[in-house]
């Protein structure tokens, strides 16, 4: 089915109209809501850090959603604990990429981040 552009209908949803003419609706999902809501309020020197935090986010909402829907036997293999080591470090680092963007809102400008916040010493053992 070929989507004509997708228009915006409110803050959650996005009306598409199909090649036969049927209007598809879509719920907007929390990342995307975020995305846009970071892109709206704050205004970054580096916007590809918006997109890599998403893309961290995404991938973990991805994998995340085999394991819970899906049954495999045990395997055993080194390369597991290399990847959930990549895939952490990705994760946390959207999650210190989110604190620092709403450390720029006025509000929170007051607020004095910890040493262990600030250099971003995490073991991922």
């Amino acid at each position: 089915h070929h989507l004509a552009k997708p228009v915006v209908v409110d803050g959650g949803e996005i009306e598409s109209v199909r090649a036969d003419g049927k209007i598809e609706v879509r719920t907007k999902g929390t990342i995307q809501m975020l995305k846009e809501w970071i892109e709206l309020n704050f205004r970054l020197k580096n916007p590809e850090q918006i997109n890599e935090m998403i893309s961290a986010l995404k991938l973990v909402r991805q994998l995340r959603q085999r394991p819970a829907h899906a049954l495999d036997d045990d395997e055993f293999d080194q390369k597991y604990f290399h990847e959930q080591r990549q895939i952490l470090i990705r994760a946390y680092e959207s999650v210190r990429t989110i604190r620092s963007i709403l450390h720029l809102h006025p509000s929170a400008r007051a607020y004095v981040v910890p040493d262990y916040l600030a250099t971003a010493k995490v073991c991922t053992y």
